[in-house]
Formats: C-alpha cells, structure tokens, sequence
C-alpha cells in the first residue's frame, strides 16, 4: 500500500484544492478499527504575532465531517462530554475565543 493512501493529506493541502477532510478521516479511521472519531488537535489557533500566519493552516472542527461517511465509526463533535455507562454523546459547544495577537515578550521569548 501507498503511504498517500493509508494518510490523508494535510488539512491546509486539502482545503486548497476543495477536498472535504470527511472521507479520508472516515477511511482512517476504519482502518484503525475504531468505533468512534472525535477531531481534535487540528483546530489550534496561534496568537503569537509570529506565528499568527499559520492561522490560515488551521482546520476547523465542523470540517471533519464534511463527507464523512462509515458504516463502521462515527463522528462525533469536537468538544463533547461522553458517558461511558450510558453511551451518550452531548456536545459542549463552549464559546470561540476572539484572536488576540500577543507579541514574543509576553511568553519570555525576545
């Protein structure tokens, strides 16, 4: 097998060419045998004034299932309170947090 098609494309390449994440995050998954998804780590925002660029890098959470579609796994919201003895999913929704661009010295770092 191909390493291209046991990975998905990084998100950034993705969004460029109008390629929905969804299908690549479900065929992922399956092939890890997972039973549920919940994206994270994709969706980071930076608010160092050097790195503020990689912004437009960022994957927003609700991208992830665009597309996705398993007979095995589902997805689930980004930010979810999961209870294990019920098998219930709610979604937490917690508020977007403005972009506030801080310069270097603020994390010790001129």
């Amino acid at each position: 097998m191909k390493l291209e098609a046991a990975f998905p494309r990084p998100p950034l390449q993705r969004k460029r060419a109008g390629v929905p994440l969804g299908p690549a995050v479900a065929k992922l998954a399956e092939s890890f045998g997972v039973t549920h998804f919940v994206p994270f780590s994709l969706m980071h925002r930076y608010q160092r004034e050097d790195s503020v660029w990689a912004n437009e890098c960022a994957t927003s959470a609700e991208a992830h299932a665009v597309g996705f579609d398993s007979k095995r796994c589902a997805i689930l919201p980004a930010f979810v309170r999961y209870d294990l003895l019920a098998d219930s999913a709610d979604p937490i929704n917690p508020p977007l947090e403005p972009v506030v661009v801080l310069p270097p010295r603020d994390f010790g770092d001129d």
